[in-house]
């Protein structure tokens, strides 16, 4: 299994297309998926919006912040919601576009399953988009273990043993690419 991990902020529109995006994916494969999604501290994403997009072969799990407490602390906390031994986190403002097929993202989400669980102690840093353009496969993803980069326009998956390890994200810091285990 994986977890799907979205930070949210306040950005209905944006975060349904992602949203929307990832329900075109064909999750009916050997490789099962959660979706955790944290609103972190803007009421102004409700459960009811997520509810309009319906996920009938997921689980997907939801959690409301009182504030915002920066990206970390949402990582955390987003990161608890799930079980998956395999994290990917997204911004709520990526898009995965419906021009790459569904057959190559979902396994796209199975090499990455099959890449950490063999190297538990890598993380992997994939290109990936604003909303106004496209996810780029698998296919390109490098390990980014001790690079440090703004966490815009990428996607990163590890393992929960990893992030245990590292006891999660410091909380220390508001913004992700402050935290250097980790980006």
């Amino acid at each position: 299994m994986i977890d799907l991990c979205i930070l949210g902020f306040a950005r209905n529109n944006i975060l349904l297309r992602l949203l929307e995006s990832l329900k075109r994916i064909d999750y009916p494969s050997s490789l099962k998926k959660n979706i955790c999604l944290v609103d972190n501290g803007t009421p102004l994403i409700k459960k009811e919006v997520i509810d309009k997009v319906k996920f009938d072969n997921l689980t997907f799990t939801y959690k409301l912040l009182d504030k915002n407490y920066g990206v970390a602390k949402g990582w955390n906390e987003m990161i608890k919601l799930g079980t998956a031994p395999v994290i990917c986190l997204f911004n709520d403002d990526y898009l995965l576009n419906k021009s790459i097929s569904e057959k190559l993202l979902d396994e796209g989400f199975s090499t990455i399953y099959n890449y950490l669980m063999k190297n538990p102690l890598q993380i992997l840093s994939l290109p990936g988009s604003k909303a106004s353009s496209s996810f780029i496969p698998y296919t390109n993803f490098i390990g980014s273990r001790g690079r440090r980069h703004t966490g815009n326009f990428r996607l990163f998956a590890f393992t929960r043993e990893l992030w245990n390890r590292l006891k999660g994200f410091d909380e220390r810091y508001f913004y992700a690419y402050e935290d250097t285990d980790f980006c």
